[in-house]
């Protein structure tokens, strides 16, 4: 019996890491911030702080993504 070989993966897309990169600053701006920056919070956590460190973990999460499929090659 031959064992099956893994699924494919797609390749990562080449730029991914520069437009993670380029893009990640982008959401930190104060314009941005400033739109985030809302009279509301959830559970006491003001929703500045809110979008902020979901932002922050949005990327480590997409960087993460991208490195795994790089270290498959």
């Amino acid at each position: 019996m031959n064992p099956e070989p893994p699924p494919a993966r797609r390749p990562p897309r080449p730029g991914a890491r520069a437009a993670l990169s380029a893009a990640g600053p982008l959401f930190f701006l104060p314009p941005v911030l400033a739109v985030a920056d809302r009279d509301w919070s959830l559970f006491g956590i003001p929703a500045l702080v809110i979008y902020v460190f979901s932002v922050w973990l949005v990327g480590i999460v997409l960087i993460a993504l991208t490195a795994h499929g790089r270290a498959r090659r």
